[in-house]
């Protein structure tokens, strides 16, 4: 874990050495993060082809949380509360 923090910390040190960085879209900045995220894992996600494959490990691991989002909307009616989340979607009733 250690080797991938200074991989990563690495590649956002040298970041701002791109000229022009600072005109990049959201969505840009959001794939070069994500392609430092995988170079830094493993240096098999480097380059065009390397991404595609990072990408696809991050797909299947962002559908493994989806399963806990559920968990934070009580009945499909919005967002709970951390009352209601703690309780598994029961809100206490009043005492007035």
């Amino acid at each position: 874990m250690h080797r991938i923090v200074s991989r990563l910390i690495d590649y956002w040190t040298s970041y701002p050495n791109q000229s022009g960085y600072t005109k990049y879209q959201d969505k840009t900045l959001i794939d070069d993060a994500l392609y430092g995220l995988g170079i830094s894992i493993d240096k098999k996600y480097r380059f065009g082809s390397g991404y595609r494959e990072f990408k696809k490990v991050l797909r299947e691991h962002l559908k493994e949380d989806e399963t806990a989002l559920p968990e934070l909307y009580v009945h499909g009616h919005g967002p709970a509360t951390i009352e209601e989340v703690i309780t598994g979607g029961k809100r206490k009733t009043s005492q007035y």
